[in-house]
């Protein structure tokens, strides 16, 4: 009896282990940063309006991609606007810049 209560108690926290929200401070992954802070605004694969326009004007440079996260975007209006993720720590920041930059140059698959 123990032997099996044992085995369900494990086998019950394994499951739980697995859900629940992961821990952002511990993300490293740029797709996986990305998932997190940025897809529910931009749908996936797609890096946002302001990135859009790089498909057709000159593409934005890795360090302007990397101030936009960390000062945010305001145009004016509630549509075009980005905050900023000050929480991010620098390797983050890279990453998730590396992962957009990519997106950046794969071909527009919405036309």
């Amino acid at each position: 009896m123990l032997r099996i209560n044992l085995g369900l108690l494990c086998g019950t926290l394994l499951f739980l282990g697995g859900c629940g929200t992961d821990d952002p401070r511990k993300m490293t992954s740029g797709e996986e940063l990305y998932q997190y802070y940025c897809q529910s605004c931009h749908a996936k694969g797609n890096p946002g309006a302001h990135f859009e326009l790089s498909r057709t004007h000159p593409p934005l440079q890795s360090h302007q991609v990397l101030l936009l996260f960390r000062y945010g975007y305001r145009a004016g209006d509630e549509v075009h606007q980005m905050p900023q993720f000050d929480l991010l720590n620098d390797q983050q920041s890279n990453a998730l810049t590396e992962y957009v930059v990519k997106l950046l140059h794969q071909p527009n698959t919405s036309d």
